[in-house]
């Protein structure tokens, strides 16, 4: 009988196939972040027996939407690497993971090797970061989705599509952003909650 974390493997090997090699790199990844949450609070810790569908699985799905591997991706709020890094391993070649903290960044460094594709971390606040633009955008706990949008801004080129993880507070949230009336967007049900859904924007300008 599989256990959970092989079926995890079964589902993500559906829309993304993964070898042996991949399936070490993820395994490292959880093992990495299990041993930091003890200090830094990554994840909660009611989801930690949970690990493997609330925080792989649900990060993995997110490369169904990502067409072009070769695309930078910039992940805003990448304290725990989720789902950035998980992305990377994935095959995604270019990641930058924005995060403050001092602290997560530390585990950012050691979480970052169990990708072999290019991570740029920087240890900043999005306002104080220049010269750089992505083509997707990803963000899991960071803000709500107008602060998300108004953050990025800087940072988008003419079509940058951003994947945003979303719970069932999607409605409410697409009320705030009426205003940026050019945005067309689409919503994706999320393969690990019913009451989860994957926000896609693919114009924001």
């Amino acid at each position: 009988m599989a256990t959970k974390k092989e079926e995890i493997f079964a589902q993500i090997n559906k829309f993304h196939q993964i070898d042996n090699n991949i399936i070490e790199k993820l395994e490292e990844f959880v093992k990495i972040l299990l041993n930091y949450n003890k200090k830094y609070n990554l994840i909660g810790k009611s989801t930690i027996d949970d690990i493997w569908q609330r925080h792989i699985l649900d990060s993995a799905q997110l490369i169904k939407f990502i067409k072009d591997k070769n695309l930078i991706l910039g992940d805003f709020g990448s304290g725990s690497g989720l789902p950035a890094i998980i992305l990377s391993i994935l095959g995604v070649k270019n990641v930058h993971l924005i995060e403050k903290s001092f602290r997560k960044c530390e585990f950012l460094e050691i979480a970052r090797k169990t990708s072999e594709n290019n991570i740029t971390i920087h240890q900043k606040k999005a306002e104080e970061i220049h010269g750089v633009k992505f083509d997707i955008i990803t963000s899991r706990a960071f803000a709500p989705l107008d602060k998300i949008i108004k953050t990025t801004q800087p940072f988008l080129k003419k079509d940058t599509m951003a994947i945003l993880p979303k719970g069932k507070n999607i409605v409410n949230e697409l009320q705030l952003i009426k205003k940026y009336n050019k945005i067309n967007y689409e919503i994706q049900p999320s393969l690990t909650s019913k009451e989860g859904n994957i926000l896609i924007i693919n114009n924001f300008l």
